[in-house]
């Protein structure tokens, strides 16, 4: 095998899901360190990325239809097979890598029909699925792989005794070109632009003897220290990435924002992404039916805008109060690291993976099951102290990750998996 290697990388999808901007984000790594790479994508109804890849790629058109998840799964790994057996793969790369469970039960078809020599796998996390056919597929495009990657130790931990594999790590990273601080006039003209008004102003002691915050046990306690209070106000908005559904805990994060709101009424809660092959329909329902019930409106006081593009993800990171991310299954949570280097407060899980690379000095850090701790933690991202000190050691944690130390991890397990078609990489 030369020093240049010749790669071809694959998603499921070409919506901005961290997996996807994962692999996107290596593509273009590996590319610029001077590999041959090809990004190869599937593309609902022939939809490109919304942000146009920085090295070759191909989208494969499939079509999006209302149907159960485990058939649309089977169409999807189906139009895979058939979009790659249609180019001559065979020699044509060195490495064969998919990045996700529907891309590798279409690589493990290809390589049993003898199409391509085996490919590597990278596991983000693993779904406990309650469809028996799901599950299969699932450890099917694991177990096939000759080797696979997990993107944190938790995973590689989960994946050695649930199969006995051996996986390498693979760090995400940040685009520090991209996602950087704002300025305060900068944040206050995106808040403006993006439909939020600004009237922050400072605010004396009398006034802000009512603002209190709500404790871990529930119990309302002054925690702020008045010199530093000010009240955002019309300009203020929590953040929430990845959709509304069980595994991000968009419910928890709907009951902290109820009770935090109750001492900002006029912060709002915003809910971006969502972009997902399986159907969150069931858990939608019961969140529209839950704000209902605490009298939160969506639509003014709850704001959904479903998938963004990757300049306006950027935008909210910058603009608002604080990243809410409590979510209870991760791969890694990329979108921390990249709220950090904007500089933004990160209210997260007290959990795995993200106590591996988040402590108390670069983010809050809340039970996911306990909403009033939560509200705590966002209600404690407003004060300027605090966030002057999370962004102190926050900024500098994000900096040391980096997409070309990623495609360089990378590199070094692809040489140490392929030469002998090892199994697992040590």
């Amino acid at each position: 095998m030369s020093d240049r290697l010749r790669i071809a990388l694959f998603t499921y999808s070409t919506q901005p899901r961290g997996g996807v901007v994962h692999a996107q984000s290596v593509a273009e790594a590996l590319h610029e360190l001077g590999h041959d790479v090809v990004l190869f994508a599937l593309g609902d109804n022939g939809a490109g990325f919304t942000r146009l890849p920085r090295c070759p790629f191909v989208v494969i058109p499939v079509e999006r239809r209302a149907e159960p998840t485990v058939s649309f799964v089977r169409r999807k790994v189906a139009a895979y097979v058939e979009g790659l057996e249609s180019r001559p793969l065979g020699s044509t790369f060195d490495v064969y890598h998919a990045q996700d469970g529907i891309s590798g039960n279409a690589l493990a078809t290809l390589a049993a029909r003898g199409a391509i020599d085996g490919y590597v796998r990278t596991i983000h996390h693993i779904d406990d699925f309650a469809d028996p056919e799901l599950a299969a597929l699932q450890e099917h495009a694991i177990v096939s792989a000759r080797a696979c990657f997990a993107v944190s130790e938790v995973w590689r931990t989960r994946l050695r005794e649930r199969y006995g594999i051996v996986a390498g790590l693979v760090p995400n990273g940040v685009d520090g070109a991209r996602f950087v601080p704002p300025t305060d006039s900068k944040r206050t003209e995106l808040r403006r632009a993006l439909g939020f008004g600004s009237t922050e102003r400072p605010i004396d002691a009398r006034e802000y003897s009512g603002a209190r915050q709500v404790s871990d046990a529930g119990d309302l306690a002054d925690t702020h220290r008045v010199g530093d209070a000010r009240l955002i106000g019309q300009g203020e908005f929590y953040l929430s990435i990845g959709g509304i559904e069980a595994r991000k805990n968009t419910l928890a994060t709907l009951e902290a924002f109820a009770l935090a709101r109750a001492h900002v009424p006029a912060a709002r809660l915003v809910i971006a992404g969502g972009a997902s092959v399986l159907d969150h329909s069931a858990y939608r329902l019961a969140f529209e039916a839950r704000a209902a019930e605490l009298g939160l409106n969506i639509g003014t006081d709850i704001l959904v805008t479903g998938v963004l593009s990757d300049e306006k993800v950027v935008d909210y990171l910058q603009a608002a109060t604080a990243l809410v991310f409590p979510s209870l299954v991760e791969g890694f949570g990329l979108v921390a690291l990249e709220a950090l280097a904007c500089g933004t407060p990160v209210v997260t899980s007290n959990i795995p993976p993200f106590t591996e690379f988040l402590t108390g000095d670069t983010a809050f850090l809340a039970d996911p099951h306990d909403p009033a701790a939560i509200a705590t933690a966002m209600l404690a991202a407003r004060e300027p102290s605090e966030r002057r000190r999370l962004a102190e050691h926050g900024r500098p944690l994000a900096a040391r990750y980096t997409w070309e130390a990623s495609a360089r991890a990378h590199i070094a397990g692809y040489r140490a998996a392929l030469p002998n078609g090892a199994p697992a990489l040590a």
